[in-house]
């Protein structure tokens, strides 16, 4: 597939942007070096479907207990999940667009202190040093989601921007979700309410997006 024109792709992805509030994004995006990665149409789509707006306008407000809470629904969204049968596989569900709209939208509001690239790197680093095969205590100590060797209930986390740890958002807490309908117990009511397993598919999900 050709690919557009550079300055026409950009004018054309501008003109959609300014009409939307998504300047900054898409700002993020182009210098990144990520524009080109991206399907167009699929971005132009979600730019003009007002698909994030929600989640634009609560992390705009500084209001990131709501915005948390809704990208765990766009999310599910995303990947399409019926509300029924859980799937271990949903992190390979979401369009790599999606994803990346959701992450550059968190570190756009946060100044790169919140968001799906930032946990990432995060464990990577500490995959890459620790002797263990599970990193995952290690994880949650470095961005806050354990406390004394206890993992925080997704009610408990700290949504304040000066005052949590750098990778503490987004949760993608699915508690309500997994809890309606009888998630296992080492998983429900914790901030790992999708499991580690998922987490690390999140994490790899992100690597193949250019996260």
């Amino acid at each position: 597939m050709k690919l557009p024109n550079s300055q026409n792709l950009l004018r054309n992805i501008y003109a959609i942007a300014s009409l939307l509030g998504f300047l900054t994004l898409l700002t993020l995006l182009i210098d990144d070096g990520l524009i080109l990665k991206v399907n167009y149409t699929r971005l132009r789509d979600l730019l003009a479907a007002g698909k994030y707006t929600r989640l634009r306008d609560l992390l705009a407000a500084g209001k990131w207990k709501e915005a948390d809470q809704e990208t765990t629904r766009a999310m599910l969204q995303a990947a399409k999940w019926d509300g029924k049968r859980w799937s271990f596989s949903i992190s390979y569900d979401i369009p790599c667009e999606d994803l990346r709209v959701i992450d550059q939208l968190w570190l756009s509001a946060s100044e790169g202190k919140f968001g799906f690239s930032v946990q990432k790197e995060i464990y990577k680093s500490i995959r890459g040093t620790s002797g263990s095969e599970e990193p995952w205590d290690q994880f949650g100590d470095r961005v806050g989601w354990r406390k004394g060797r206890l993992w925080s209930r997704a009610v408990d986390l700290t949504f304040n921007n000066a005052e949590a740890p750098k990778a503490h958002l987004p949760s993608f807490h699915l508690t309500s979700w997994i809890e309606a309908r009888g998630g296992s117990e080492d998983c429900v009511n914790t901030v790992r309410t999708i499991c580690v397993a998922d987490w690390e598919d999140l994490f790899y999900r992100a690597d193949d997006c250019n996260l």
